[in-house]
Order: C-alpha cells, then sequence, then structure tokens
C-alpha cells in the first residue's frame, strides 16, 4: 500500500513538473514576440515568429477568417511601419492544459501605442485587448505554436470603440 502511494506521489510530481516546465517554455516563446514587438522591429518580429511557429500555422481572427504564418508576418510589417511608439504589449498565459504532445493554452493580450491607422501624418493612442486559444505541439526543436484563435477582443482609437479587424 505504501509502495503504491510512493508510486503515485512520485508520478503526480513529475507530471506536475513536466507540465510547469511546458507551460514555462511556452510563456517564454511568447515573451520573446512581445520583447520583438516592443521593441517594434519588424525583422527580430519575423525572426521570432518564424522560430515558434509550426509551418503550418494557422491564425484565425474573431470573424472566422483564417491567415498563415507569410500573411502575419506581411501584416506585422505594416503595423511596424505604423507604429510610432509603444507604450505596452503584453500576451500572459490564464489557462494551460497538455495531453500528451498538445498544449492549450488561453492567453489574455494587451496592446498600448501610437499607431497611424488611417492616415500616416495622424497618429493616435491605438488600444487593444484580446483573448485567445492557442494550440502548441511539442517538437524535436521544442514547443511550436500551430494554431492562434482570437476569442475576444476589444479596439480602441483615440477612445472611440472600432470594429475588431477581420
Amino acid at each position: 500500500m505504501r509502495f503504491r502511494f510512493l508510486t503515485a506521489l512520485v508520478t503526480f510530481g513529475l507530471a506536475c513538473s513536466v507540465l510547469a516546465d511546458a507551460r514555462s517554455d511556452i510563456q517564454a516563446g511568447y515573451d520573446k514576440l512581445v520583447a520583438a514587438w516592443k521593441a517594434n522591429d519588424a525583422v527580430r518580429s519575423e525572426k521570432a515568429m518564424k522560430a515558434l511557429a509550426t509551418p503550418d500555422f494557422t491564425y484565425i481572427d474573431l470573424q472566422g477568417n483564417k491567415q498563415n504564418l507569410a500573411q502575419i508576418i506581411e501584416m506585422t510589417k505594416m503595423q511596424t511601419k505604423a507604429t510610432k511608439k509603444v507604450d505596452k504589449m503584453e500576451i500572459k498565459i490564464t489557462s494551460f492544459k497538455i495531453s500528451g504532445n498538445v498544449a492549450t493554452v488561453t492567453t489574455r493580450g494587451a496592446f498600448e501605442g501610437v499607431v497611424a491607422l488611417m492616415d500616416p501624418k495622424k497618429p493616435g493612442k491605438l488600444v487593444t485587448t484580446s483573448t485567445s486559444t492557442d494550440t502548441w505541439v511539442k517538437t524535436p526543436q521544442g514547443w511550436k505554436c500551430k494554431t492562434v484563435k482570437i476569442t475576444k477582443e476589444s479596439v480602441t482609437f483615440d477612445g472611440k470603440k472600432l470594429a475588431a479587424p477581420g
């Protein structure tokens, strides 16, 4: 009886350790992206995205529109050109589940900065918050993001609510 209890305790401890390590590794991936985006560096952002995404990566916006990695990289390049100042950028894990080599992660993201949205000569304060459900897979190269699905989003420009991009 005591042996079974100790075996169960060790197994539980190992499972918790694996879960904590995976969560930590995946948060570190988000942190690399955030650092590149905070620096408003398109080249660094592209490198980080390519390093962290699977070849079949898919981004799904609130309306269900899908984009692949190349499309997201191009969008990021355009956003970098339009961004004049980054005041806040973060992605935090709020929920984490792992099953084998697949992790399902819920994140909350936030951005605040000065961006020229419509007119390059008239930048304004852009504030966005979003929630996403992301799928990460364990590969020989580490954890890679396979899917980002936006589930909630709020966007304001100079204090006025905008429709979520789609």
